[in-house]
């Protein structure tokens, strides 16, 4: 075959590709829909653990003692049991305040926690085995320092974290890990600036394995938000070493004056499964309290590296609550784990009647579309490791519609007052089967 004749060949099967990806995008299908919950209380997040068998769910503030308590459901007999532990007395158990409970990547029966002990914040690892009882799980505390603000936790391959904690004891920002080849636990963050986060994503770039991350700085000063690239985690983790804030912004990374910080804000990033695309939040206005979703190409990103991408505009996120604004417990949107695919929750009014909707934006068509489930009201959304499910908070189902999946009366058309009846006020968790066709 001549030069120009594959030259040809090539071009129009370029073409034809083209054509594909923008007229047949990948397409999510709804295979089935699982809800769980508990009578009059509201779940505020939930995730699915290795193996998708179990599923966790945080109560933020419990109507029964204002604790923030957490519930573990074992899908396979349906059935649930609240995280406890025995007190003093032998045998008599007490409610365990947790948050922000994530699942191991390498153990079906692993997770990670924060637990408040009066004034304190701890983080333990919890194990089980088979089926727990209450009071039957193993905390082993990870011996990270006690402080007052709720941590900001980033677990990664093989259960390595980084907790972003405010050091009661010092009065420093830190960043603790248990990888004891990156030692920046004594580093030092200016203190004009919060350190509120960081999300960090393991990449094999040029044959060399390195952490990227995404550091989220508030300025207390200005009540802003501002999002860090920072190319390479294992080197010494310094405000002066980051790259300016990455859009909108007039920052000097060398000058301290008020006047050079943007005035809006941008927060909850997170890195896509290459670690080229990095998701954020970006406040368009803060009076109303819009939100958009933008994407970043990374510097090393093979198309159009420093560009940025408007995913969506009216995105539901937890600056949208009222409960809580903590940075550690923000799920406003998730990447497919495998697939360049995000997931998130918008704002719809209609009639003035608010709505929130889950949608995905997919990438490789930069399309947007609506996810079905359903359900009026959605929030705080999470995917399973294997990228088959989502995890949505919802609310605004037709009462009498159908039972939780840990109802006794479930697959049953009787009514039942324990779920269906406070299914149009209650808060519960909705587990969505996934299939990219």
């Amino acid at each position: 075959m001549n030069n120009n004749k594959l030259i040809y060949v090539l071009t129009n099967y370029l073409m034809y590709m083209i054509f594909v990806v923008i007229l047949f995008p990948n397409t999510l299908q709804i295979l089935k829909i699982d809800k769980y919950g508990v009578d009059d209380e509201s779940f505020f997040s939930g995730r699915l653990n290795k193996n998708n068998e179990w599923l966790s769910g945080n109560i933020y503030s419990s109507k029964r003692n204002s604790k923030s308590l957490t519930y573990l459901f074992n899908r396979e007999v349906n059935s649930s049991f609240l995280i406890s532990k025995y007190r003093n007395i032998p045998g008599v158990l007490s409610d365990y305040s947790s948050f922000n409970l994530q699942w191991s990547s390498d153990n079906s029966n692993s997770f990670y926690l924060f637990h408040r002990e009066e004034s304190n914040y701890e983080f333990y690892n919890g194990h089980f085995n088979n089926f727990p009882k209450y009071g039957d799980l193993n905390l082993i505390n990870q011996a990270a320092p006690k402080t007052e603000a709720l941590p900001y936790l980033s677990l990664q391959k093989e259960d390595e974290y980084f907790l972003v904690l405010n050091n009661k004891l010092t009065s420093k920002t830190e960043i603790i890990t248990n990888n004891s080849d990156f030692n920046i636990v004594d580093s030092v963050i200016d203190d004009k600036f919060i350190l509120q986060g960081i999300n960090a994503k393991y990449v094999d770039l040029n044959y060399e394995s390195i952490v990227k991350a995404a550091a989220t700085f508030k300025y207390p000063h200005a009540n802003t938000k501002h999002i860090y690239y920072v190319p390479d985690l294992w080197v010494e983790f310094d405000e002066n070493q980051l790259i300016t804030p990455i859009i909108g912004s007039v920052l000097n990374p060398n000058s301290k004056s008020e006047k050079d910080y943007p005035q809006h804000s941008q927060f909850s990033p997170s890195f896509n499964s290459r670690g080229d695309l990095l998701a954020f939040i970006h406040e368009e206005n803060s009076t109303l309290k819009e939100y958009s979703l933008y994407i970043y190409h990374t510097p090393d990103s093979k198309v159009s590296p420093n560009e940025y991408l408007l995913a969506d505009n009216l995105i539901y996120t937890i600056e949208n609550k009222e409960d809580t604004s903590e940075p550690s417990l923000i799920m406003d949107y998730c990447w497919h784990p495998i697939e360049d695919i995000l997931f998130y929750v918008t704002l719809e009014f209609k009639d003035k009647i608010r709505s929130q909707r889950i949608k995905y934006f997919d990438f490789e068509s930069k399309s947007s579309h609506y996810l079905n489930a359903g359900t009026q009201n959605n929030g705080n959304i999470s995917i399973s490791q294997d990228g088959n499910f989502l995890v949505v908070q919802t609310w605004g189902f037709t009462p009498g519609l159908s039972h939780f999946n840990n109802c006794q009366y479930f697959g049953k058309k009787e009514n039942n007052h324990q779920c269906c009846a406070n299914g149009d006020k209650d808060v519960i968790l909705s587990i969505i089967k996934l299939k990219i066709i």
